[in-house]
């Protein structure tokens, strides 16, 4: 085909490949003879006249320039021979055209078409424009879709069980400390009001002490205790 030898400034018309690449093949192939690509290297040329028919083999890269004002018909052939070969390269390479064809042979030539479906079978070949093909696409294609909708729901649900779950834990965890600092708060409330009552208790033993004096013949006497600490003041 020479696609190696043209290079990023050049086009693959016609006169091109004629004028420029044609050559260039030919060189290459004198190069570097019988090898690599070049491996049983052919080039046939020759002019082709009104009326006369050219059969160019499968396989076969071929290129034509007209010389003249030139009106050319080209057909593809197949036979049973090649059948597998050209089916399978033109399901893949014109998959429009493999459609139609495969109808035309449902037609005229139903032993090919049954060989067709049986290659598409094995290969697990699936037509583009087959119209039974497209609905079980679709199908395959929706039922995917709900797995993913389905998958996406249920993604959805556990997450929503996993927030009311947390939830609930935190309320769980929000009374428990509640009730614990309720707890609390009466257990100093507790030991408030008896470290209230020691005050009391003591104010009024001090009290006591303090009034425990009396007046006697020689005069009154005061009394006052503060802090473990006694003075007297005695008057005459």
């Amino acid at each position: 085909k020479g696609t190696s030898l043209i290079r990023s400034d050049e086009d693959d018309e016609a006169i091109h490949y004629f004028m420029t690449i044609l050559p260039r093949m030919k060189r290459k192939a004198r190069a570097v003879g019988n090898s690599g690509d070049y491996t049983n290297f052919t080039c046939y040329e020759f002019t082709q006249h009104a009326g006369d028919t050219v059969f160019i083999p499968n396989g076969w890269w071929h290129a034509v320039i007209n010389l003249t004002h030139t009106v050319g018909v080209t057909q593809n052939f197949c036979s049973p021979h090649n059948f597998n070969k050209v089916w399978i390269k033109t399901r893949t390479g014109r998959k429009r055209m493999a459609y139609k064809w495969l109808l035309q042979l449902e037609e005229h030539y139903p032993h090919l078409a049954q060989r067709a479906k049986s290659m598409n079978k094995r290969d697990k070949f699936i037509m583009k424009y087959d119209p039974k093909e497209i609905r079980q696409r679709e199908k395959e294609q929706e039922r995917l879709r709900q797995e993913r909708k389905q998958k996406k729901r249920s993604r959805k649900e556990h997450s929503q069980q996993q927030r009311k779950h947390h939830h609930r834990s935190s309320s769980s965890s929000s009374i428990h400390n509640h009730h614990s600092t309720t707890t609390n708060g009466k257990e100093a409330a507790a030991a408030t009001t008896k470290h209230t009552g020691i005050i009391e208790s003591y104010q009024k033993d001090d009290y006591h002490r303090q009034s425990s004096f009396s007046q006697n013949s020689s005069g009154t006497i005061h009394s006052s205790d503060r802090d473990t600490k006694r003075t007297r003041h005695v008057s005459p």
